[in-house]
């Protein structure tokens, strides 16, 4: 989109103004000496223009994205005495002003320098739909045959425009979607193989038949078993006293849940068992028969140095 417009403005400097009222003079004095009329003569303003066209750089755009306006003025004369004001911020409508970029071009026309200066400015959409900036203006001073003391101000003024935002696109995953669905297959696959595999390993390999506990292992799961904080003397040497018989029957093949402490310790000298088991045995059922029948009652670490001798019993 492309607005083109010129402005104009008159000068009138101080050497004109004294031209004039001389002039002016001069003739007034005339009419009065000589009574005769006289044509004044006229002086005609110098008149300037300035070229101004603006720019659009895109007029779909996405929100989040920037785009320009870009307003190129033309300078007459030599663009080193021209100077730029600062911007007066435009009035927008769903735009965020970014920013001004300004450049300039010399070139030379019939052996006279002009220039060329755009001003940018630069916007991003803050929403879609139909977003407007107002029109505005800037200013330009002029230093008059470079005399500083000398400068005129031109206010140069631009069109507005309109634009269409539209909804910024959604971030594209990329590959990632891919590469997670072929990684969940060759974990899906690797663990179908790694259950195949076993499964095919349990059938070719027959599984030991669990063998039943041997009568060392019942006797000291039993003796662990015995809670002395939680049982009574008595309880504790009644089962002791079952649990050292019971495997007795077991090992040593002598009836010895029917049988006396004293047919047992017979039993196992006839047997020829001696050594420091007999020793073990004898003290162990010893012990029973004096909480039982005499009545008894050790401390508790008597109760669990018997205990401790008897695993040892069975341990063998």
């Amino acid at each position: 989109m492309i607005n083109h417009f010129r402005y104009k403005y008159y000068r009138l400097d101080m050497n004109s103004f004294i031209q004039i009222f001389l002039f002016i003079a001069i003739t007034v004095g005339s009419i009065a000496a000589q009574s005769l009329d006289s044509s004044a003569e006229t002086v005609e303003p110098e008149i300037r223009e300035i070229a101004v066209s603006t720019t659009l750089s895109e007029e779909r755009v996405m929100v989040g994205d920037t785009f320009e306006y870009a307003i190129t003025v033309v300078l007459p004369g030599n663009p080193v005495f021209w100077l730029f004001d600062s911007l007066v911020t435009p009035q927008t409508s769903g735009l965020e002003f970014v920013g001004t970029a300004t450049t300039n071009e010399v070139s030379m026309l019939d052996g006279e320098k002009t220039g060329k200066a755009t001003v940018s400015l630069k916007f991003s959409p803050l929403f879609d739909g139909d977003l407007t900036m107002s029109d505005g203006y800037f200013r330009l001073f002029n230093i008059i045959d470079g005399d500083t003391s000398n400068i005129d101000t031109v206010i140069v003024r631009y069109f507005g425009f309109a634009v269409e935002g539209i909804p910024a696109r959604k971030p594209s995953p990329g590959l990632f979607p891919f590469f997670l669905f072929i990684g969940g297959l060759l974990f899906a696959a690797g663990l179908f193989f790694i259950i195949r595999y076993l499964v095919q390993k349990s059938r070719q390999e027959p599984m030991e038949p669990l063998r039943p506990p041997t009568p060392s292992e019942q006797a000291l799961a039993s003796l662990s078993q015995i809670a002395t904080g939680r049982m009574s003397v008595e309880e504790i040497v009644d089962t002791i006293s079952r649990i050292i018989r019971d495997y007795i029957v077991k090992i040593f093949n002598i009836p010895a849940s029917g049988m006396s402490s004293g047919e047992i310790i017979e039993a196992f000298t006839q047997e020829d068992i001696g050594g420091h088991r007999l020793v073990e045995l004898r003290e162990i059922l010893k012990y029973c028969d004096d909480v039982r029948f005499a009545e008894k009652y050790p401390q508790q670490s008597e109760l669990d140095e018997i205990i401790e001798m008897t695993k040892t019993f069975v341990v063998g």
